[in-house]
């Protein structure tokens, strides 16, 4: 499974970037031995942390937020 998950994160960083690539492993949480150092927030660049909290995390929240005052 392994590698078809670093050739998948591989592909990804060809067709859209490095960036897109490094934030799909950190929200899946790959880090057995993955292409990108990263995988957890402690080893994934900073930008890269934030901006997948920014699109996922902090989208649910307002999501639910909105949501709860409906």
């Amino acid at each position: 499974m392994t590698s078809g998950l670093d050739f998948a994160l591989t592909l990804i960083a060809r067709i859209k970037g490095d960036a897109v690539a490094q934030a799909i492993q950190l929200a899946i949480e790959y880090d057995p031995a993955p292409p990108f150092a990263g995988g957890h927030p402690d080893r994934t660049p900073q930008a890269i942390t934030e901006g997948l909290k920014a699109r996922v995390y902090d989208a649910a929240a307002a999501r639910m937020e909105a949501a709860l005052r409906a």
